[in-house]
């Protein structure tokens, strides 16, 4: 009569350790954190998406001074991938339709300027996240980021020197702006 008392014990054990346990390490491996503008933020991945609290708009590289690359989330779950420089404006590269599985964004391409088919490799594989400052003396800084898998993976050992987009802008006209970026790809202009 011991045995079967000492094995539910022992479950109980367990099963306590397992729920004890679990949620600190998926805390543990959940948090991250990135270096922003002198601001060190806390990163979280979408669970859903509120009206202060969202991923749409313009994402752009830190530090593309002359010329650069820019991913663009709309509400309606489009996307649009465009190039600039100062000097000669912008065109686009890429479109087609995402998704956000937490923490990732998976792009789903439909067009492609002609010769610009390689773009969809850079962005295969991607990461998500918001952020906050993490500052006892206020609480300010929302952040939208984007990462590539393998930034991603660095934010877990050091939150420096990690590649990533930042959210430019926010875009209140989005139906006309994705409008005009998906007809510079329609039309082929150079």
């Amino acid at each position: 009569m011991n045995l079967p008392r000492t094995l539910s014990y022992a479950l109980l054990i367990c099963c306590a350790l397992v729920l004890v346990s679990s949620p600190v390490a998926l805390a543990a491996e959940a948090k991250r954190r990135i270096n922003v503008g002198g601001e060190v933020y806390t990163l979280y991945p979408y669970e859903q998406v509120y009206l202060g609290r969202h991923y749409f708009g313009q994402y752009a590289f830190a530090y593309e001074f002359t010329a650069g690359t820019l991913l663009h989330l709309f509400p309606n779950g489009r996307f649009v991938i465009s190039d600039w420089i100062d000097v000669g404006g912008s065109r686009t590269l890429a479109t087609g339709s995402f998704e956000v599985r937490e923490p990732e964004l998976i792009l789903k391409f439909s067009k492609f300027r002609p010769g610009m088919e390689s773009i969809a490799s850079r962005f295969s594989d991607l990461r998500i996240a918001w952020g906050s400052i993490e500052n006892p003396e206020y609480v300010t800084g929302f952040e939208a980021l984007v990462f590539s898998k393998t930034e991603w993976e660095k934010l877990a050992e050091t939150p420096r020197d990690v590649r990533y987009m930042r959210r430019t802008r926010e875009y209140n006209d989005w139906e006309r702006i994705l409008s005009n970026l998906t007809d510079k790809i329609d039309k082929r202009e150079q």
